[in-house]
Formats: C-alpha cells, structure tokens, sequence
C-alpha cells in the first residue's frame, strides 16, 4: 500500500489494509507456497522531515516444521513502528546509518511504500525454525518415517559401531 505524505492531516492518519502481495519466497524458507494475507492497522503521523508508522500487523500463513517436515498453520502478529524520511536521491546526501537507525525506512516521490516495511516487520517475526508442537518428535534419522505417527519399522536400533567399546564398560 502506498501513501502520499502530503494526504497525512497534521492530526495523523490511520489506515487499515490487507496486504496479500507477498510471497513465500519474499518471507523466507519456512514459507509454504500459498496464499499469504498479512492485515495491518497504522497511525501515520507527519513531523517536519519525516513519517513516523506505528502500529499492529497479523500474518496468516502456512509454515514447514523445522522438525518433522510437515506444513501446519499459524498467525505471527507483531508491532510495526517505523521512521520513513525523504530518500537520499530526493534530499542529495549521503545516509549512514548507525545501529539505533535500524528502523528507518526511505521513501521516494513524496510517496511512502508500506507494503515493504510491513513485509520486513512480517519476515524478522518469523521463527526461525518453527515448530507444530512444542513436544513434536520428529523424523527418524535411518527410514525417515515422522516418529509421531507411531513406532518405525526400520529396525536401526543399534548403536554407533565408534562407541561399541564404550558400550562393554561396565561401572562397578
């Protein structure tokens, strides 16, 4: 969604949108293809010289378990609060910034771009390695086979032939 700084009243402005362009390789690995509806609810307000975007977001998406493989559902909600400022080929500095400028987004034109805040918000809310279950148990390391679906068949209870001698001692 884009927004002209010069339709923000001196009041502010609040927009509400649904945003449901982004796709799964634009959030990340542990994005199922599929539809993905992100729903944002932001209060604009201008300052001299920049934008400040504060607000809530809730992603609906379809995520892989970094344990068992299998897709499962889930909402990832989170705030948003950005500072947007005229874009260094607008003003015709240079722009460093330091750790604490993190949160800075540029616009260009006198148009802000929220759809790309709002994705970068949606994308580090992410877990990294998202789970179904917190107890979820995983793939069996020889067939492969989702240990909650039940016992395997696969027979690889053995141990590991370098801790055979380890295996023969015998605490007394």
């Amino acid at each position: 969604m884009k927004v002209k700084v010069e339709d923000i009243p001196e009041k502010g402005l609040e927009v509400s949108f649904e945003e449901t362009s982004f796709t799964p390789q634009e959030l990340g690995p542990q994005v199922t293809p599929g539809p993905v509806a992100v729903k944002a609810s932001l209060k604009l307000m201008r300052r001299p010289g920049l934008v400040q975007a504060q607000g809530e977001f809730a992603a609906s998406l379809e995520l892989v378990c970094s344990r068992c493989l299998k897709p499962f559902a889930r909402t990832v909600t989170g705030g948003l609060d950005v500072v947007f400022l005229p874009g260094p080929q607008e003003t015709g500095d240079e722009v460093e910034l330091e750790g604490e400028d993190l949160d800075v987004s540029f616009y260009t034109d006198g148009e802000l771009d929220l759809s790309g805040a709002l994705r970068d918000e949606v994308t580090l809310a992410l877990p990294m390695a998202p789970l179904c279950r917190e107890d979820c148990r995983g793939l069996c390391p020889a067939c492969g086979k989702p240990r909650d679906d039940g016992p395997c068949t696969c027979g690889k209870n053995e141990s590991d032939p370098r801790w055979a001698k380890l295996a023969r001692l015998k605490i007394q």
